[in-house]
C-alpha cells in the first residue's frame, strides 16, 4: 500500500463466530462453516477494496468476506493472492 500510495486498513473485519478448521472440509462445508462468521469492526470509507491473502483454496473465505464488505457499502472487492491451493475447486 505504501509503495502505491494507497490507504491500508488493518483488520477492518472481525471473526464473530468460531468455525471449524477449513482444511478438513469440502467446498460446500466450507461455505456453510463460514456463513455469518465475519463482521465489520469499523466503517469502511472506500467503495473499492483489495483483499490480500496468502493462499486461496476454494475461495469460500474471500467470498464470505466480500459479501460482508458489500453489505457494508463497498462496491468492488479485488482479491490479491500469493498462491492457489491444488484441488481447491472441490
Amino acid at each position: 500500500a505504501k509503495s502505491l500510495s494507497l490507504p491500508l486498513l488493518l483488520d477492518p473485519i472481525i471473526r464473530q463466530k468460531n468455525t471449524i478448521e477449513q482444511s478438513s472440509l469440502s467446498a460446500k462445508e466450507r461455505r456453510r462453516n463460514l456463513k455469518k462468521a465475519f463482521a465489520i469492526r469499523q466503517p469502511i470509507p472506500y467503495k473499492a477494496i483489495a483483499n490480500v491473502d496468502d493462499v486461496m483454496t476454494t475461495g469460500s473465505t474471500v467470498e464470505e468476506l466480500s459479501t460482508v464488505l458489500k453489505l457494508n457499502g463497498v462496491d468492488y472487492v479485488e482479491l490479491l493472492c500469493i498462491a492457489r491451493a491444488r484441488g481447491g475447486s472441490t
